[in-house]
């Protein structure tokens, strides 16, 4: 099951879009919208796919964070044994509402005058 954390921040889906999606590689993207990545381990091993949805919402947009997580399970017992988190779920939603609470703050952040 994927997990899923959403948050209202008070900037325009663009704003936030220009945040989330600054990396140098990207598996779908649709801006202004939606944002998605695949994580791949040694090159051939699913891992997660990650999306970023941005939905207008009043004066702002509401951005919702999800994780899908594509592991098999040796490699989740791996991941379990070598990371030492047993429950991975729990720890992404703590992640990810830490995230979605920094993007908020940096779209929301005034912006320095030219």
């Amino acid at each position: 099951m994927p997990v899923t954390v959403t948050t209202h921040i008070g900037a325009t889906p663009e704003v936030v879009w220009d945040l989330v999606a600054d990396v140098t590689r990207i598996g779908a993207a649709d801006r202004g919208r939606e944002f998605g990545f695949d994580v791949v381990g040694a090159g051939f091993l699913a891992v997660a796919r990650w999306t970023y949805t941005l939905r207008p919402d009043g004066d702002g947009c509401e951005v919702t964070e999800t994780y899908t997580d594509r592991r098999g399970p040796a490699l989740k017992l791996f991941g379990i044994a070598m990371l030492r988190i047993p429950d991975r779920d729990a720890h992404n939603r703590r992640t990810m509402t830490e995230t979605l609470n920094r993007l908020r703050l940096a779209a929301e952040a005034p912006t320095e005058a030219a």
